[in-house]
């Protein structure tokens, strides 16, 4: 409970009530009701927020000091998507929630995640893992490219550039043979490059 007595502390000293931090950071209010009651406790990425939201460490928040100065640089959150989607605007639209990357990464680009729905692309990336894009247009011959395709589906692919210049497409972890031709406006879009897969063991 330690953790929810942090946090309504901080919203004692600031004035804060819970339904204008939830609207602040971006959970609902039942959240903090859960946590009041014990029937849960704040995710990782909640308590990033509510650390961010109160200029504390989230040492503090978990009670292993008293010193409400961060002293460890935190990450950046990136939101997560669906790998299959309904279509282009669902795709980038509907949240499923927040990944953490280093800030040395967010300076390199603009990056978001893809949570893996299904087992295509085992055994390398699995259901249930989630996969770090940056976004970009191009990907490098050998890379792996988050390709939303026709705007029905966010998927990934093997990038293979032709000596003819032309680009192929092929499935993560299939045969180059199985690639198709790549063109811009021509169904396959390429949104970004994969640049790291998270699992749990």
């Amino acid at each position: 409970m330690f953790v929810i007595e942090r946090i309504l502390e901080l919203m004692k000293i600031n004035n804060i009530n819970a339904s204008q931090l939830t609207k602040a950071i971006g959970i609902n209010h039942s959240s903090i009701n859960g946590w009041k009651k014990g029937l849960a406790k704040p995710s990782h990425g909640a308590l990033v927020k509510i650390a961010d939201y109160f200029n504390v460490s989230i040492e503090y928040l978990e009670g292993m000091t008293d010193d409400k100065i961060n002293k460890h640089p935190r990450g950046v959150l990136i939101p997560i998507f669906s790998m299959i989607t309904t279509g282009a605007a669902k795709a980038m639209r509907d949240i499923l929630g927040y990944e953490e990357i280093s800030a040395e990464m967010a300076g390199t680009g603009r990056y978001f995640a893809l949570r893996v729905s299904g087992d295509g692309l085992e055994p390398r990336v699995r259901d249930g893992d989630i996969v770090i894009i940056r976004r970009q247009s191009a990907v490098a011959s050998g890379g792996t490219a988050a390709v939303m395709t026709g705007g029905a589906e966010v998927t990934l692919k093997k990038v293979k550039r032709e000596e003819s210049g032309e680009i192929r497409l092929y499935p993560f972890g299939g045969d180059e043979n199985d690639g198709v031709r790549y063109t811009r406006g021509g169904g396959l879009e390429i949104i970004g490059e994969a640049i790291e897969v998270r699992g749990k063991i």
